[in-house]
């Protein structure tokens, strides 16, 4: 936030009034963040260290000790997580032990409530050599690193950087956000070239590659798909869009009774941003007929076959344009569903490709982050099938985080320990897995963008025994 380097402005306090106008800085972004009080910031400041508390330092023969790097994460109108650079790089350019006190020294790290659980912090150099991150930071939760850089750009830097990032990863099983400054100080460049390392916009860009070949291949040139203004949807409208371009894609609204009013805004939104042309047929008056109709035919219902017909009804919508006008109807499905059978066969699951099929709702939450034309309202509502009042899809499974975990465990994709929580919920997961494998032969095909995805990856027979 104040720049980097700042040199000697944060030693020569009567000099400058550096480190209290920093300190002004950071008070004034924590006040605004009440604005969006849903919202997550992350920055970097400098802070000067209270000497009563580490009687040590004053010892020292410069006052270098008195400041610290520090990140912290604010959430409406709080600081709800410090963390302090720890590795202090002393070559090159760089000068920071005369400046800075390293947070393996200090007890300055905290984690209050309201900060992102499975989130953790690391300041540049923090994750080019082997210091101590785990401590007050790094634990059984985290999933993500986030990372705060000035690093100064020069020829080769980027690969450099990438692979520090990688050898993170694998030590400590966590996907890594790698954010750097932009812009110039003094003979310094910063290049910016943010990045997550796990490889997500690789795997966009596969899964609009293979969405874009197979209609290319098979003699599609238009797509349409359901928008119901949740962030699956929205992802392959997306690629959809960037695949064919937005004359080509038709988005159909379908809502129901239970269908919110936020819904169909987002998806109103999402449309607008990504200027793809929409259709709205609400399925009430057919959701009614079918169940006047089979109600005087003596079927009865349950809450269950209710909720799959309104899905099945909107996949005959789905499959009538398709019909009319040759489009490829695109199921919006993603692993994580597809492995534990969280869809409606003949529904949902319609459709003659699935751009989502091989990647994990996490993964499509952080793809759709990539994008602005995504509304943030899809991208913070708690995912819901919105099939019967107030309807949540953590009703019926485990946090996402969770059972993406336990399936990555079960297919062998990740080496990394479950949890007790996610322990305590494998059998039955395990047990979904297996109940949903008639679901899944009959499920349309997808791009391939993981190492084990449910295709010919996974040749299970429909009968076995566990």
């Amino acid at each position: 936030m104040c720049g980097y380097p700042a040199q000697d402005l944060s030693i020569h306090l009567k000099y400058t009034d550096f480190l209290r106008s920093a300190k002004e800085a950071l008070s004034q972004i924590v006040q605004e963040s009440k604005r969006w009080p849903s919202l997550h910031i992350f920055v970097g400041n400098v802070e000067e260290i209270d000497l009563e508390k580490y009687p040590k330092l004053r010892n020292t023969p410069h006052t270098r000790e008195k400041v610290a790097n520090c990140a912290y994460e604010i959430l409406n109108g709080r600081i709800v997580r410090r963390y302090v650079k720890r590795d202090l790089p002393n070559y090159g350019v760089f000068d920071d032990k005369r400046v800075f006190v390293s947070g393996l020294e200090l007890d300055e790290d905290f984690v209050l409530e309201g900060a992102q659980s499975n989130i953790a912090l690391a300041i540049c150099e923090d994750i080019w050599g082997d210091i101590d991150l785990e401590t007050r930071n790094i634990s059984e939760e985290t999933e993500y690193l986030v990372v705060l850089n000035a690093s100064p750009f020069r020829t080769g830097i980027e690969e450099c950087r990438r692979r520090a990032v990688e050898r993170i990863e694998q030590k400590y099983h966590i996907e890594v956000v790698y954010v750097n400054a932009s812009g110039a100080q003094d003979e310094l460049v910063f290049d910016g070239a943010g990045f997550t390392g796990s490889n997500v916009e690789k795997k966009y860009a596969a899964c609009v590659v293979g969405l874009k070949d197979y209609c290319l291949k098979n003699g599609f040139d238009t797509a349409v798909l359901g928008l119901s203004g949740g962030i699956d949807s929205a992802l392959v409208a997306k690629m959809a869009v960037t695949a064919l371009g937005a004359k080509n894609v038709t988005g159909i609204l379908m809502p129901s009774r239970y269908s919110s009013r936020g819904s169909v805004v987002d998806a109103l939104e999402l449309a607008d941003n990504l200027k793809m042309r929409t259709l709205t047929c609400g399925i009430e008056p057919m959701f009614d007929e079918y169940l006047r109709t089979l109600k005087a035919s003596g079927i009865e219902s349950t809450a269950v076959s209710e909720q799959n017909v309104q899905a099945r009804i909107r996949g005959n919508i789905l499959m009538f344009h398709s019909n009319t006008n040759g489009s490829l109807v695109l199921a919006t499905g993603n692993k994580s569903e597809i492995a534990v059978g969280y869809s409606t066969i003949y529904g949902d699951a319609v459709g003659g490709y699935a751009p989502l099929k091989d990647v994990f709702k996490t993964e499509v939450f952080k793809m759709a982050a990539l994008f602005d034309d995504i509304p943030q309202n899809i991208q913070l509502k708690p995912p819901s099938a919105e099939l019967a009042p107030g309807q949540k899809d953590s009703d019926s499974l485990p946090d996402y985080c969770d059972l993406d975990s336990i399936i990555e465990y079960l297919l062998g994709i990740s080496d990394k320990p479950l949890t007790d929580v996610q322990n305590s919920q494998l059998e039955s997961v395990k047990a979904m897995v297996k109940r949903a494998e008639w679901k899944r032969q009959q499920y349309p095909p997808g791009p391939k963008v993981s190492r084990v995805s449910f295709g010919k990856d996974w040749r299970i027979p429909l009968t076995f025994d566990l």
